[in-house]
């Protein structure tokens, strides 16, 4: 089922970039060669996971070679608790392409400070809590629609294949604590720092304007 909704997610943000680079692209003509420094967009799915604002700086601008680097915050409520899900996504980007149309790709990370449970069953003993947080590692694949001028429109559209990463440590429970019977602690030192690794593909959709 997840992965039907996500190959949809995919399929709607791919045909809505088709017919958005087909109409800009008619729509508008750039006046200079040199892209703005800065940008701000809207970014659907993607590097924020369901939804961010970011903000891009322009770092390095060589004919056909640009060097660029963004940083965003999502937010957004969560559903079956109390609170809101945060996340950061930092990204390293490079351009090759020349007047409005660009090919992008990089490599991005996005900073989960959402904490999530997991348990582990053991025969014969209580069950372990494994308390972690999952992180994001992207790789860009993708197509950029950047009007060069002040106030121009900008389109990204990418493949995002993914390492999620999960870090966590395990809680022993029911009075294995060294504080209390009710209290437990970190005695796992020697687990205290696993990695389990996913991997997947996801998408995004950027939306915004250069200044």
């Amino acid at each position: 089922m997840k992965k039907k909704i996500r190959f949809r997610i995919v399929e709607i943000i791919f045909t809505s970039t088709l017919f958005a680079i087909s109409f800009f692209s008619n729509a508008q003509q750039d006046s200079t060669k040199k892209l703005m420094k800065n940008a701000i967009y809207a970014e659907v799915a993607g590097n924020g996971l369901l939804f961010s604002w970011n903000f891009e700086r322009s770092l390095l601008q060589k004919n056909k070679f640009h060097l660029c680097a963004r940083v965003g915050i999502s937010a957004y409520p969560k559903v079956f608790e109390n609170g809101y899900s945060v996340t950061i996504p930092a990204e390293l980007n490079v351009l090759i392409g020349k007047k409005h149309d660009f090919f992008e790709t990089g490599l991005g990370n996005t900073y989960n400070f959402n904490n999530y449970e997991a348990y582990q069953l053991r025969e014969k003993q209580a069950p372990l809590i494994i308390d972690y947080r999952s992180h994001y590692c992207y790789l860009r694949i993708g197509y950029r629609l950047q009007i060069p001028r002040k106030g121009g429109f900008l389109l990204r559209v990418g493949l995002l294949p993914y390492i999620n990463y999960k870090q966590g440590y395990t809680l022993p429970t029911e009075g294995q604590s060294l504080f209390g019977q009710d209290e437990p602690s970190k005695l796992f030192v020697e687990e205290k720092t696993k990695y389990k690794y996913e991997y997947g593909i996801w998408a995004g959709l950027s939306f915004g304007l250069t200044f």
